[in-house]
């Protein structure tokens, strides 16, 4: 019969007695999965049980982690990373419900085009909605020919259908982009100006006639009525040039902003902690974009945790699933502690992966400490797996 056992409860980790876990900490549970789980395993296996628990999601981020997993043995080479991938995103597509959105957070960009392949055939290239680029940092490279090299990162955005949730989002603008955006000022604020006609002819209608002994331009008509724009003068929001030019002030509003392009600048980040606050902000932008409040959200390769708390931070229910051990230990340090503590999300696997990974750590363990029973990881969440 099917079953599931669950690690240890979360704040286990962090309590200053613990000594580790062992094989026999793991609790046999109902073969079932709940919101806030994060399935501990072979993925391919943890997808499949996803599909035949009827679970479906509005919205799945990925972050492969491709590199780690070359360097550590779980791909022997390139053709066996797209091989799995393949698979994987298939999965992935059938799990997405009608309105859903998948995002590939690619870092290895000597895959991105040939993932970008996989996907097209997928999904299909017309569901490809963005590529989202991501400065990461400051740093560049300046080889000795080419352009210089900017660390850079891309988000594919996928969806399943045309119908897929979308939420459009306004980014507050800088204090630098704003004085640049409204370059002037007055007693009433800051501004900038504005036409106060629009193209279009309107030989009848009350915006096509003169107003101040003035036609519109050739081809357009005016923005208001002559009598709104009376008013408007009166009150002060005309500004009129040397020239006699009339133009709209238009002044800053406290929602005023732009829409999100798919350049995303994070570069801001002084160090590894920053540039993780700022790669969950862009997840939650993300999140609010492609998901409603009743949404439930996949994050189908969790390392470290930044699309777990950006969800949580949007109250969305989420799932999880990472490979091995290791990456849920990653997953758990990035954590916030406050969520771990209450308990509210659990960690679950199957009994033949515990069997085997107790009796044959796997290379994970070996690459990051070669006193497999003596592994202390991270600060304040400590393991040691033993016998």
């Amino acid at each position: 019969m099917d079953e599931f056992v669950a690690f240890p409860s979360f704040s286990h980790f962090f309590e200053n007695s613990n000594t580790g876990i062992s094989d026999k900490d793991f609790e046999k549970i109902k073969y079932e999965i709940n919101d806030f789980d994060i399935i501990v395993g072979n993925e391919i296996n943890s997808l499949h049980t996803l599909v035949s628990q009827s679970k479906e999601f509005d919205l799945i981020i990925i972050k492969p982690e491709i590199d780690f997993f070359l360097f550590v043995g779980l791909f022997k080479n390139k053709d066996s990373v797209l091989k799995h991938y393949r698979q994987y995103f298939e999965l992935l597509r059938q799990l997405l419900t009608d309105k859903g959105s998948l995002y590939v957070h690619v870092s290895n960009l000597h895959l991105m085009s040939e993932f970008q392949v996989i996907l097209d055939k997928v999904f299909g290239e017309a569901r490809c909605v963005n590529q989202i680029l991501l400065k990461t940092h400051n740093s560049s490279f300046k080889a000795s020919k080419g352009f210089t090299k900017t660390a850079h990162e891309v988000i594919l955005f996928y969806t399943k259908t045309d119908n897929f949730i979308w939420n459009d989002l306004i980014q507050t603008i800088t204090d630098d982009n704003l004085a640049k955006k409204f370059p002037h000022v007055d007693a009433l604020g800051q501004f900038r100006l504005m036409p106060l006609h629009v193209p279009g002819v309107r030989k009848h209608g009350e915006t096509g006639r003169q107003w101040r002994d003035m036609n519109p331009p050739e081809g357009k008509h005016w923005r208001f009525s002559p009598e709104k724009m009376d008013e408007l003068d009166q009150q002060g929001l005309i500004h009129w040039s040397r020239t006699g030019n009339p133009r709209l002030k238009d002044y800053v509003k406290s929602d005023t902003g732009v829409r999100y392009t798919d350049y995303w600048d994070l570069a801001s980040a002084k160090n590894s902690t920053y540039q993780i606050k700022n790669l969950q902000k862009a997840y939650e932008v993300i999140i609010k974009s492609s998901t409603n409040e009743d949404s439930l959200i996949l994050d189908a390769c969790s390392f470290d945790s930044v699309c777990l708390n950006a969800a949580n931070n949007l109250n969305r229910k989420w799932i999880a699933v990472t490979p091995n051990i290791e990456s849920f230990l990653f997953t758990l340090r990035y954590l916030e502690k406050d969520f771990c503590s209450k308990n509210l999300a659990r960690a679950i696997t199957t009994p033949e992966f515990i069997s085997n990974e107790f009796a044959n750590p796997s290379p994970v363990y070996k690459v990051q400490n070669k006193n497999f029973k003596h592994l202390s990881l991270l600060n304040n969440l400590r393991v040691i797996l033993s016998d």
